[in-house]
């Protein structure tokens, strides 16, 4: 039986959407392993290893450290996946 992944899921409810929870709650209906955080200050939280994927929701700003993060994470091998409203990440 293959292990199952973990999971961070980032971000909240914001204009325009509000499936951050349906989301979480729809991976952890198959077994995954989720955490969940509000802020896109969480994403420094995939440094330590811990993670295999990262689900990044609207947030409130996305700040040139957390695409640097995102951007070591999946050069690790880490999965990512961004879902959200237009403008979620203007200019990057």
């Amino acid at each position: 039986m293959s292990k199952l992944p973990r999971v961070l899921v980032v971000g909240g409810e914001a204009p325009g959407f509000s499936g951050a929870e349906a989301i979480a709650a729809a991976l952890e209906a198959v077994g995954m392993k989720v955490t969940r955080a509000a802020e896109s200050g969480a994403i420094k939280r995939l440094d330590d290893g811990g993670f295999d994927c990262a689900v990044l929701c609207p947030t409130s700003q996305v700040g040139e450290n957390d695409v640097l993060s995102l951007e070591d994470f999946v050069r690790a091998g880490g999965g990512l996946v961004a879902v959200g409203a237009p403008g979620s990440l203007k200019g990057r």
